[in-house]
């Protein structure tokens, strides 16, 4: 075997292992369900039924293996443009894939509690415990269509359910002449993923509506290129705020993962964003500050660039942020990313009174109710959407303007939020 030289074969090797294991796993898990399915159809007096579901699900796994594997064939042999459709294949696929999850851990709920009782009981089940357990499958097959049906609604009218978030946060050392500044906040705009124009529109008609002091985007215009925005750029420059209109790069505003990494950061595709940025009336804070005036006091505004970690880039300077204001003041910190945050705002030795940030979009998929919030990014962020609080200092984590990635929203719904300043 030829020995393997870089960092790149190992990376292919294990993708490659992955993909393998994957494809043994889903083969399994598609025997399985096969299997356990056409024993619970045969159960219904009506054949018709067996008949049409059977036909349903082989035509759904032919599709599924369509998608996965027949791209290329289809876009390069055939010639249909294929790659027009990419969003509704993702949705189709995780839609399917879902489903199957969702139906497995049925069906493998009453074969675990059937196996149980025969070893126990060493009986077979009776009509009572059949009739249980047909019951509990057909609840897994309705269950399994209320997600699908939610993510389907995320596609068509979820990424695009703009919904504002109002805070209001005191201050002891909050100067009197900024009690009851509002302050709005953005984020992750996403140009290059929006599919549909009315829709952004009447989002940042919004965000005008609410007619704040300072309003600030938290980076992510773009997902790659900087002329995704162009087609935004009245709307965009519409939006005002008599105190200013400022913003920070994020991790998709410096370009390709190839360019995130390069030491020179100022590519030609960022100068160009930055330029069109202040074109559209932002001022860019890239390691920088400004102080806001009113009524002869101050509030220190400050910019970092891209903070992240790993593989995320790393060109926040907090010191050279700061570098130009006084040691005392109240500071409000704008910063992409929110694990910045523990990493090195918080342990600071300038206290940052209100970090704003984004990055997370709550993974787009979640739930939000009056007495919980829970997604899967979590897992991955401690601050990933909304307010937190920690030594007396906060950050709050816009879940997000646009969308990237899969193109749908389910649960946690794109965000405006509105942070009213309150002297204690």
């Amino acid at each position: 075997m030829k020995k393997l030289s870089t960092l790149t074969d190992l990376a292919v090797l294990r993708i490659s292992i992955g993909v393998l294991i994957f494809l043994a796993l889903w083969i399994a898990l598609e025997i399985y369900l096969g299997r356990r399915l056409k024993k619970h159809l045969k159960s219904y007096d009506n054949p018709n039924v067996y008949l049409v579901f059977i036909w349903v699900y082989r035509l759904i796994n032919i599709g599924f293996w369509i998608m996965v594997f027949g791209r290329q064939f289809i876009r390069n042999v055939i010639g249909f443009p294929i790659y027009a459709y990419t969003p509704i294949i993702n949705i189709s696929m995780m839609s399917i894939v879902m489903t199957k999850f969702i139906l497995f851990l049925f069906i493998a709920a009453t074969d675990i509690r059937q196996w149980i009782r025969k070893k126990r009981q060493k009986v077979e089940e009776s009509p009572t415990q059949l009739s249980r357990r047909k019951f509990i499958i057909n609840s897994g097959l309705v269950t399994a269509a209320l997600p699908v049906m939610g993510m389907w609604y995320g596609f068509f009218r979820g990424k695009y359910a703009f919904q504002l978030h109002e805070v209001e946060l005191a201050f002891k050392d909050l100067p009197e002449a900024f009690d009851g500044f509002k302050v709005v906040q953005f984020s992750d705009f996403h140009a290059g993923s929006f599919d549909q124009t009315e829709p952004v529109l009447e989002g940042l008609k919004m965000i005008s509506n609410l007619k704040p002091d300072l309003l600030l985007f938290t980076g992510d215009m773009v997902n790659y290129q900087a002329e995704e925005v162009e087609p935004w750029h009245q709307p965009l420059q519409e939006l005002t705020a008599p105190f200013g209109k400022f913003s920070v790069l994020g991790n998709h505003d410096y370009g390709s993962r190839r360019r995130r990494a390069a030491k020179n950061n100022r590519n030609d595709n960022v100068v160009e964003l930055m330029k069109l940025q202040q074109k559209m009336g932002f001022d860019l804070l890239l390691n920088d500050s400004t102080r806001i005036e009113k009524d002869g006091q101050f509030l220190n505004l400050i910019g970092v660039e891209n903070w992240g970690k790993p593989p995320f880039p790393q060109f926040g300077d907090l010191e050279q942020a700061f570098s130009k204001l006084p040691e005392d003041g109240f500071n409000l910190l704008m910063s992409h990313d929110p694990s910045h945050w523990e990493a090195q705002i918080l342990p600071f030795d300038r206290k940052v009174h209100l970090t704003l940030s984004g990055h997370t979009h709550g993974a787009q998929l979640g739930v939000e109710l009056p007495w919980m919030k829970a997604s899967p990014v979590q897992f991955i962020y401690p601050q990933w959407a909304g307010l937190y609080e920690k030594e007396d200092q906060y950050i709050y984590v816009n879940r997000g303007f646009g969308f990237i990635g899969i193109s749908l929203r389910m649960g946690i719904w794109p965000e405006i939020t509105q942070i009213t300043l309150r002297k204690a």
